[in-house]
């Protein structure tokens, strides 16, 4: 007699187990995956956040080398606004986040005219590319997330408006800094060297008079002739004729008080220039509103342009210098840095992914749900 043996199938998977059981409970998975769905969409709406961002055109006015510096000095500024309290009441976040150097990093991408990757093909002539301008900065995209559309919206106008203000606020403080550097030390040393050159002078005219009184007491030591040019601190520079000395010592007297005389000018316009720094140190240490701090300071130029006569070319200089760079920097930054198309609004989060993700969970749950009674039924054990 033959004997048939069956073999263990304990650990094989059961095709036909399975499909029973997903058609058993096909409803239970349905409203499982149903639920995750609708989870996952009403979440989107309510708790995704939306990202708005702003293109600025950068015409020159900040350099890739330039915008280095700005990322350290910005936050810095976005600071000293918070505790100036120089803000809008709905300013007063978005400012705070300025105030973290990687906000900055994170929300400001600056487009630059090559890529990284054009820079590697193109590494053999990149000396060529620096002097042709291919490293500046084309634009920079500046976003701000937000709860809404709307305070999306504000956050970035908010940032593009401190950036503009911002840098063109460092530049005016730096371009004040050197003035007052220029004032202090420039003033100073010129006026040694006009004491110096007044002391020159002083021992020149001195030794005209005396060669003057040795031409009338000798009047026949005269040049005769041409002569060869003899440096006249020369030890035998004494034996040439009094003629000679004379037209050489009358030179340097000359070119000297040329040079007492443009130094003499040159500390005219630097006390012009101290006249200007004087009022504008404490604007800059309180508004720090660039756009609005220029006007401010061309109002003091315009003052002071009053008050100089108009005969008077060394104030006239000095305040035809002070005026050109102040509205050259209020049109490149003004125009310089300008925002030619309305912020673009998207949610950082996709709905199709969302309720992917969702609708996945919602059905992974229900099957879980479902199968936990089968699995804790097979542990229990059962009695013989």
């Amino acid at each position: 007699m033959q004997t048939q043996t069956t073999p263990d199938n304990d650990d094989s998977i059961d095709l036909l187990a399975i499909f029973d059981f997903l058609t058993q409970r096909w409803k239970q998975l349905a409203m499982g995956a149903g639920g995750g769905l609708v989870v996952a969409v009403l979440g989107w709406f309510a708790l995704v956040n939306y990202q708005a961002q702003v293109v600025l055109v950068n015409q020159g006015a900040i350099s890739f080398v330039g915008w280095k510096s700005y990322t350290q000095s910005l936050p810095l500024l976005a600071g000293q606004v918070l505790q100036a309290e120089q803000f809008k009441p709905d300013e007063k976040n978005q400012i705070e986040r300025m105030v973290q150097t990687q906000w900055w990093s994170q929300n400001v991408k600056p487009t630059l005219l090559l890529s990284k990757a054009d820079t590697k093909d193109l590494a053999s002539v990149s000396k060529a590319m620096t002097d042709n301008g291919s490293d500046n900065i084309v634009n920079f995209v500046v976003s701000a997330t937000a709860s809404s559309k709307d305070r999306a919206e504000q956050d970035v106008a908010i940032a593009t408006r401190f950036m503009q203000q911002g840098v063109a606020y460092l530049s005016l403080q730096n371009m004040v800094s050197n003035y007052e550097a220029q004032v202090l030390n420039t003033e100073s040393e010129l006026r040694a060297r006009i004491t110096q050159v007044r002391i020159e002078l002083k021992f020149l005219q001195e030794r005209a008079k005396n060669l003057e009184n040795l031409q009338r007491r000798f009047p026949g030591n005269s040049a005769v002739g041409s002569q060869q040019v003899v440096d006249l601190a020369d030890s035998n520079a004494k034996y040439m004729p009094i003629s000679t000395q004379l037209v050489a010592v009358q030179s340097d007297i000359n070119a000297n008080e040329e040079q007492l005389t443009r130094m003499q000018d040159q500390l005219a316009r630097i006390q012009v220039t101290r006249d200007f720094v004087t009022p504008a140190l404490p604007l800059v240490a309180k508004e720090f509103n660039g756009l609005a701090l220029v006007d401010q300071l061309l109002a003091i130029e315009a003052d002071l342009r009053k008050k100089a006569p108009a005969e008077d070319s060394n104030a006239q200089q000095a305040l035809n210098t002070l005026q050109a760079q102040l509205i050259s920097t209020k049109t490149f930054f003004s125009k310089g840095l300008e925002s030619r198309l309305a912020p673009s609004v998207r949610k950082t989060f996709g709905m199709i992914p969302a309720a992917a993700i969702g609708l996945f969970l919602g059905l992974l749950l229900a099957l879980a749900w479902a199968v936990w009674p089968l699995l804790m039924q097979r542990r229990t054990p059962t009695s013989a």
